[in-house]
């Protein structure tokens, strides 16, 4: 196992053992295996489980995916700033003295459509739902959940495959790596959901040393934790699958400044997938920033590993 400048959480996969992982910004490498207020968009709503257009191209600010019961929010269209500035760059690469961080810049502004989000993170209950209709393969429980008992937390220990065939049946998607720190920083630039100001209290994390919150917490037991736009558990509880294949110069090119950027398998090489977020496992502050990107290769599970989903209008 190399050095990495943030490691996962200890697989208790079903295969082979975690090679290694950086987390943050780094590539890594694994072995095997609010408002009560209506929203006016210009969007039309797609076929799938977002919200019905109301008069004049309104939409609700939540609704309800019927498939599997998820609360969606919905982010307005509009502009936000992404990535992080080069001082912030600078500073984390002087902090942990790795170059990986460069892959957050540089900072640029991204206009998307409206889209729904969920709330919080697919939850154990949804996601037996899911595979019981199914029949797809239920992820070994990890102890900290035994036997999936825990159906309120989030499911974890699935590959990314896994999420998008759930998505595939629930009549949604997963999040771009935009629609993910949108709705996690909003419009203001913040650096955490909450704010600028790293908070112990508004997240599931660790706190004296890496792994010691025990696992996954309820989705949703930190509503001081919620962004802008009142989505839950951004940072904190489990990291989270983005749909887009990774590539360290994507904020350099041309494709990230389109309207509703999404890094294109077939401009890169299709070599890694996308986490963001942080997970209960980890307990730096630096873990838990919405700009942060976390690369995996594309078969990596773990129990410190979920996902969220969007619905576009």
């Amino acid at each position: 196992m190399f050095q990495s400048q943030r490691q996962i959480a200890p697989s208790i996969s079903r295969r082979s053992v975690i090679v290694g992982l950086v987390l943050g910004g780094a590539i890594s490498v694994f072995a095997g295996c609010k408002d009560n207020a209506k929203h006016s968009v210009g969007n039309n709503p797609g076929s799938g489980s977002g919200g019905k257009k109301k008069n004049s191209g309104t939409f609700d600010p939540v609704k309800k995916n019927e498939k599997d019961g998820a609360d969606m929010v919905f982010i307005p269209a509009g502009e936000f700033m992404m990535g992080s500035s080069q001082s912030e760059i600078d500073a984390l690469v002087k902090q942990y003295n790795n170059d990986s961080f460069k892959d957050e810049g540089p900072q640029h502004k991204v206009k998307l459509d409206g889209y729904y989000i969920y709330r919080t993170p697919v939850t154990v209950a949804q996601y037996m739902k899911f595979c019981n209709a199914t029949g797809h393969a239920k992820p070994a429980a990890p102890d900290f959940n035994s036997n999936w008992s825990k159906l309120d937390h989030p499911i974890a220990n699935i590959t990314c495959d896994d999420a998008l065939a759930y998505c595939e049946w629930a009549g949604v998607k997963l999040p771009t790596e935009a629609q993910w720190e949108k709705a996690a920083r909003g419009t203001d630039g913040r650096i955490y959901p909450w704010g600028n100001n790293f908070d112990r209290s508004k997240l599931w994390s660790s706190v004296g040393k890496d792994g010691d919150a025990g696992g996954t917490k309820s989705v949703g037991s930190f509503p001081s934790g919620a962004s802008p736009f009142g989505v839950l558990d951004m940072e904190g509880n489990v990291c989270e699958f983005c749909r887009e294949w990774y590539h360290k110069d994507f904020y350099s090119s041309q494709l990230a400044t389109e309207r509703n950027p999404e890094n294109q398998p077939a401009i890169w090489n299709q070599e890694f997938r996308m986490l963001r977020g942080g997970a209960w496992y980890f307990r730096d502050p630096n873990f838990f920033r919405s700009a942060g990107r976390s690369p995996v290769v594309p078969d990596v599970f773990d129990f410190s590993i979920g996902f969220r989903c969007v619905s576009e209008l």
